[in-house]
């Protein structure tokens, strides 16, 4: 039954990861792995990643992607990354899940058959299956973790059965085959055995030898740029601020040594995103020696960041859920066999933890599709339609947050990126832009100022416009096939950022390109954003109204309205302004969960501030040229 339920989880896994491939919601983590698989099934054996810059194994040291290349050749789609993936954490959950019915068994051996002893076996594959972090981890483009998670459980599993070494070295050579992340998982996993008791020793040596020793290697070889240990600078500098580059193992040791209130501080502020990866699989689970040390490396990776981001719940923790999920069985299974009052307080106690594990997957897993899929049917229409005018040879420059489906190329880049090489001189080139669309990084407004300058270049021919999407393709002037976007981040242009009362003109003289109110009551610009923190800021508004308009500056975040501007009309084009203070941050409103069922999330940085443009409709007619918002001082008073 519990094989079954996993089994289910596959086909729901597979059909999430359908959707989210059709929908273009896949972001540059993705593009890059997409792109380095696609280079190697056409031949090229050391692939240069254009995503991210350098050699892609450079990144981590991941040769597990050369042997999914061969997936990619069998079906040539980007999803076929994403069901390697979830085959990955689903495998890993059966390991674990056969993994403590054999320990179930072993226990309840000599005793009298009892409910509580398949209702604890069976809470194993509940909790791994509720656990709503594997959807989000699968959910997350593609990372090693997955595939080092289950290299990791297959040789704890292996190792704690007493198999043969040649058994647990078959793991270990798989496990090396993620990279830095695989390996260090398997260090901690030897090194969690050697303490467990001499008949684990030389088996426990063995993991820990492998997995820290090809660390090193990775290290020296400096093919592990992906996972810089600059993100630890603050256990050096005492700030999150100040990073240290050249960071070395050593160091940070002797600094967290010299230092603990450091690290115990970062512990402490990432507490309710620990409590969250560790509560839907029992918690307790992780004190199991075996599973104390991988799960103490995975948590630690993640939750003694200075970034937020990568202690939350997801593929950085993923390892940890089916070795403390075992660890809680092995727990339970203790007390059961405590007599009849064990076993009753063991029944209890399981049925508690499946109610905990059930509560977690109905408060998050609702939550999935708003958080990763930010792109609508229409715009993910739009996107494929781009795709399909995209010949294999072209170049693309797309934005980070829609980017991973248009890595089937030699030459992808992910935007924001100031200057686009085209690489081979007379390639096409196409450049996609998507301010509101997909999980975006860059500044929507920034965006928007791409879109004015391709708009004016002469190298530049607009394909496609719709919901959102913005499809040029370019012609670069220059000899070496490069091309340079310039923009102007305070500003963005009134046609590109109109609003439901308006609609866009850009036909005729580019100066008079606009968004002009279509009659309906509401706001012709809304959309122009800025990421900002306290200060004093001033908005300018180029429009004409022959009737009444407002021009209103907001803190979004808040809901808050810092500034307006009401005319009863104007003579003519003008630019008006409306100044205000931000004097406070304010957290924006994200859902945090319930009770005990809570996460931290990763909140954005500065307030965002909005520029809008309100018209009450009718025959009076408002166009709103450009908009554009400066910082002229700090908070007042």
């Amino acid at each position: 039954m519990g094989l079954g339920l996993i089994g289910l989880q596959l086909v729901a896994l597979s059909a999430w990861s359908s959707f989210q491939a059709g929908r273009f919601a896949l972001t540059m983590d993705f593009a890059g792995a997409e792109q380095a698989v696609w280079l190697i099934a056409h031949g090229d054996l050391n692939p240069y990643s254009t995503v991210f810059a350098h050699a892609y194994i450079a990144d981590h040291g991941a040769l597990i992607f050369w042997p999914l290349a061969i997936l990619h050749l069998a079906w040539p789609h980007p999803v076929t990354l994403l069901w390697a993936q979830d085959a990955a954490m689903v495998g890993a959950e059966v390991i674990a899940f056969l993994w403590a019915c054999e320990i179930v068994a072993a226990k309840s051996s000599s005793l009298a058959t009892a409910t509580a002893w398949p209702l604890i076996a069976g809470s194993a594959a509940v909790m791994l299956v509720a656990d709503p972090w594997v959807v989000w981890a699968s959910s997350a483009d593609i990372h090693t973790e997955p595939f080092a998670a289950l290299f990791a459980v297959g040789a704890a599993r292996s190792i704690h059965r007493g198999k043969p070494l040649r058994s647990v070295l078959a793991w270990l050579l798989l496990g090396l085959a993620s990279g830095n992340v695989g390996a260090s998982y398997l260090g901690a996993v030897g090194l969690s055995f050697v303490l467990s008791g001499r008949r684990f020793l030389r088996a426990g040596l063995t993991a820990a030898v492998t997995g820290f020793g090809w660390m090193v290697v990775l290290g020296a070889a400096g093919v592990n740029l992906g996972g810089s240990l600059a993100r630890y600078s603050y256990v050096v500098t005492g700030s999150t601020v100040n990073l240290v580059p050249a960071l070395t193992a050593g160091t940070l040791a002797t600094s967290a040594l010299a230092h603990p209130g450091r690290v115990l501080v970062q512990l402490v502020s990432n507490r309710m995103n620990l409590w969250a990866t560790l509560s839907p699989v029992g918690m307790l689970g992780a004190l199991w020696l075996p599973s104390l040390g991988p799960a103490a490396l995975v948590l630690a990776e993640g939750g003694l960041t200075g970034n937020r981001g990568f202690a939350m719940p997801g593929f950085q923790n993923l390892a940890a859920a089916p070795l403390v999920a075992v660890g809680t069985v092995v727990g339970l299974a203790g007390l059961a066999r405590r007599g009849r009052t064990g076993r009753r307080w063991a029944t209890l106690a399981t049925v508690a933890l499946i109610a905990n594990s059930l509560a977690w997957f109905a408060i998050w897993i609702p939550k999935t599709e708003q958080t990763w899929v930010r792109v609508s049917p229409a715009a993910g229409d739009a996107l494929r339609h781009v795709a399909s005018l995209i010949r294999p040879t072209d170049s693309v420059a797309v934005e980070q947050g829609v980017a991973g489906p248009f890595a089937d190329h030699s030459n992808v880049v992910a935007l924001p990126s100031p200057t686009i090489d085209v690489r081979r001189p007379g390639n096409r080139l196409w450049v996609i832009l998507a301010p509101k669309v997909g999980i975006e990084i860059a500044s929507s407004t920034a965006i928007y100022s791409d879109i004015r300058e391709l708009r004016r270049s002469p190298q530049a021919r607009l394909m496609v416009d719709a919901s959102g999407v913005w499809a040029f393709l370019v012609s670069p002037s220059d000899p070496s096939g490069r091309f340079t976007l310039s923009p102007d981040p305070s500003s963005a242009p009134g046609w590109a950022v109109r609003g439901p009362a308006a609609t866009g003109v850009t036909s005729g003289p580019i100066a008079g390109w606009r968004a002009t109110s279509n009659g309906r009551p509401g706001y012709v610009v809304n959309g122009a954003d800025w990421r900002e923190s306290p200060g004093t800021y001033r908005a300018a508004v180029s429009l004409s109204a022959t009737g009444p308009v407002n021009v209103e500056l907001w803190n979004a975040d808040a809901h808050r309205l810092l500034g307006r501007l009401s005319l009863p009309s104007t003579s003519g084009r003008t630019t008006v302004h409306v100044q205000a203070a931000v004097r406070s941050e304010v957290a924006p409103s994200v859902f945090s969960g319930f009770g005990i069922w809570r996460d931290a999330p990763l909140l954005p940085t500065n307030d965002q501030l909005e520029v809008r443009v309100w018209s009450p409709g009718g025959t009076d007619l408002v166009n709103v040229y450009s908009v554009a918002l400066d910082r002229v001082g700090g908070v007042a008073g």
